[in-house]
């Protein structure tokens, strides 16, 4: 991803999310500087520090590829940005999962993140 000058995350809490909900791109509460991107709570806290990165990363891809390249999240469940992160950013995540946490590279390249 190319960089966007001036614009930052804001990584909050989204307790009152379902369980199977990791996080959520939430444009409605985005600004041009500001991107809210909201984190379960009830769940990411037990996760592993690998699941959790992850969660933190896919979120960001969501963010970016709506709000900045304007891809409509597209149906079901956001599958044009899914298979965008899947064939264009795997690779950048799945590396910095091996950097970071010497994930195996087999095991850091599966598609399962993509949730």
């Amino acid at each position: 991803m190319e960089a966007e000058v001036g614009v930052e995350f804001d990584f909050v809490d989204g307790s009152n999310m379902y369980d199977h909900e990791l996080g959520y791109f939430n444009v409605a509460a985005s600004t041009n500087e500001r991107l809210q991107i909201e984190i379960n709570s009830n769940v990411l806290p037990g996760a592993s520090k690998e699941l959790a990165t992850v969660v933190f990363f896919h979120e960001s891809v969501h963010a970016y590829l709506q709000y900045f390249k304007n891809i409509n999240p597209g149906s079901p469940a956001n599958q044009t940005q899914h298979e965008m992160m899947a064939n264009i950013y795997l690779p950048a995540i799945a590396g910095a999962l091996v950097q970071m946490y010497n994930t195996p590279p087999d095991l850091a390249n599966k598609c399962e993140w993509i949730y």
